[in-house]
């Protein structure tokens, strides 16, 4: 190369873009180049056209772009939805490093044989249009092979490579020590738990090295799906990246009769359009693109349109055979614009704090004549363990208030429980006993506080009800849990504001087995704990009409209500199983 051609591959190296918009070509079809793009771009011959950035393209190589300027290895995951040019772009961005450094070896895994070719065809239009100067060497006889070396028969050229391989070969990047990957479709890999381990632990972990997975969702729990959420949270090295639906330019359609003729947000198949609307900016005319793939792509079915084309990450994890709970109405509570950030913070002698690593989130203040119920679900106290988790729901409205999430032990639980619920005016509690946890917490709490659920069942003889405080979850009560969420998010009884409690709710499935559970990797401890909330709400051992009052502790047994004029007992008897003689009134029902 000459001088001047040299430096201009120094100046490339840094930022492949110029490289790629200048030199490299795509086939695509005219209509998807102008909605792509907005603009007339004019075909360098039949339907080869220049290679422009897209909208998407250009999130997702900001995303690149920042990682390596900040010297670090790229490490992206990336959640799309259909079409939307990504693993082209990828595949220009591994190519274009390829023959732009010496001693780099790609290698681009796709699910299937045809998306494999497909890949390997772009990179050979790549190679193939570029001016000769530009053209590395290539040794002889590889390209039948899916595998280009450039380099010279000396081994004195780049000494560089691509290889693109498929995913239903088990052995796919066994024995190679690539510097760039790209996992394309990961979702839909035949062996990626066998393939990921053969090719990850080869990678350099310095600046310079390259992995990406990109994919469309496939449902819950497999690879994929794990890895994006281990991303999200953080608990990787890798940058959790989504693509909604509605940021792709090419997915609307002009606006005819048939638009007219629906109102917008009307009842047949097409809600909560009034809320994207709203959420997303969202025109008449990407509304009017989503019912037409809706009807003619998606079979009459909202659901499968958040499945394949999702305006959230997730809707688009969604498995409508598995969830449990309606996903169309949770979809519709998380488009509603109550679904909030709320306030961060502790609670302390009666005071809200604002503080912004708190355990408590609180959407809503108490209100003076309002009732409150805590519904308590404790963890293991270890940092990686199942977190401590509490939902307040305001009794006369159900709506959310707060919520409560950490990984204390259960004495600090207990305490901050106490907190809370004197603040939010001496709530009512249920607390979920079943495990070490539950109990725990439940032995710190009943000393210190008085105004708790108790769970009434006939015992094992069938001749007396005992009663004893918490709730225990089995087999059968924790089908009662799961039905009251279905009928509070069914008739939509009240506001869910917590992002991360429909998160769950949308990932809690039942398998074939007949088991209802998370989904790998997921959480379902808000879903228990506002299951807790609404058993307790059912319950007649509290009145819901007027709020108890403020209450003076007169000795380690009893709770004087100075409102009510009630003495409140603490049942000692009834917590060891035996029956009590007295029936003894209190404003939470008779015992």
């Amino acid at each position: 190369m000459n001088k001047e051609i040299l430096n201009r591959f120094w100046r490339y190296r840094e930022n492949p873009r110029q490289f790629i918009e200048q030199f490299f070509h795509i086939e695509t079809t005219p209509e998807r180049i102008q909605g792509l793009l907005h603009r007339n771009i004019k075909p360098i011959r039949g339907k080869i056209y220049p290679f422009y950035f897209s909208k998407d393209q250009e999130i997702l190589y900001e995303h690149f772009i920042k990682q390596r300027q900040q010297r670090k290895p790229v490490r992206l995951i990336v959640l799309k939805s259909r079409q939307q040019c990504s693993s082209t772009l990828w595949a220009a961005i591994l190519f274009a490093e390829t023959i732009l450094n010496p001693n780099v070896k790609s290698l681009l895994i796709g699910n299937l044989e045809n998306i494999s070719l497909e890949i390997f065809a772009k990179i050979n239009l790549f190679y193939s249009d570029l001016p000769k100067e530009l053209q590395p060497t290539i040794l002889t006889g590889q390209w039948a092979k899916r595998k280009v070396i450039f380099d010279n028969k000396n081994g004195t050229g780049l000494h560089s490579q691509i290889r693109v391989d498929v995913s239903g070969n088990k052995d796919a990047g066994a024995g190679t020590t690539p510097t760039h990957f790209l996992a394309s479709e990961v979702a839909r890999w035949f062996y990626p738990e066998e393939i990921m381990l053969s090719v990850m632990p080869g990678i350099p972990k310095e600046h310079g090295s390259v992995i990406i997975l990109e994919s469309t969702a496939q449902g819950y729990g497999n690879y994929f799906h794990q890895q994006y959420l281990l991303a999200k949270s953080k608990k990787t090295d890798f940058e959790a990246v989504f693509l909604p639906w509605y940021i792709c330019r090419y997915y609307q359609k002009p606006l005819d009769k048939k638009w007219f003729d629906i109102p917008i947000d009307s009842e047949v198949d097409y809600q909560p359009e009034q809320e994207l609307k709203k959420r997303y900016n969202l025109s008449d005319e990407q509304l009017y693109w989503r019912r037409q793939t809706i009807d003619n792509d998606c079979q009459g079915d909202p659901l499968k349109f958040m499945q394949e084309y999702p305006s959230d990450d997730n809707e688009a994890f969604i498995s409508t055979e598995m969830n449990v709970f309606n996903v169309r109405k949770l979809q519709e509570l998380s488009c509603r614009s109550y679904c909030c950030k709320g306030q961060k913070g502790d609670i302390k002698n009666n005071r809200f704090i604002p503080t912004f690593d708190g355990y408590w989130e609180i959407w809503e203040a108490p209100q003076e004549k309002s009732t409150y119920i805590f519904g308590v679900d404790s963890g293991t106290g270890i940092q990686n363990g199942d977190p401590n988790v509490t939902i307040v729901l305001r009794a006369d409205t159900l709506d959310q208030v707060a919520e409560y999430h950490s990984h204390t032990d259960a004495s600090i639980y207990a305490q901050d429980i106490i907190e809370g619920a004197k603040y939010f005016n001496n709530a009512f509690i249920i607390i979920e006993i079943t495990g070490t946890g539950g109990g725990a917490t439940l032995e710190r709490i009943k000393d210190n506080y008085f105004n708790l659920y108790r769970w009434e069942k006939i015992d094992e003889f069938g001749k007396v009800i005992t009663s004893k405080l918490g709730f225990e979850t089995g087999a059968y009560t924790k089908g009662l849990l799961i039905q009251d969420i279905k009928d509070y998010i069914n008739f939509d009884l009240g506001k869910i504001r917590s992002k991360v409690l429909i998160s769950e709710l949308m990932s809690y499935l039942k398998y074939a087995n007949g088991k209802m559970e998370a989904a790998n990797n997921c959480y379902d401890d808000r879903v228990m704990a506002l299951g807790l909330c609404l058993r307790a709400y059912r319950s007649n051992q509290r009145r819901w009409e007027t709020p108890l009052k403020k209450e003076t502790k007169i000795n380690n047994d009893y709770t004087y209500n100075l409102e009510e004029q009630v003495i409140y007992v603490p049942f000692k008897n009834r917590d060891k199983g035996e029956p009590l003689n007295q029936i003894i009134k209190t404003p939470y029902g008779n015992f």
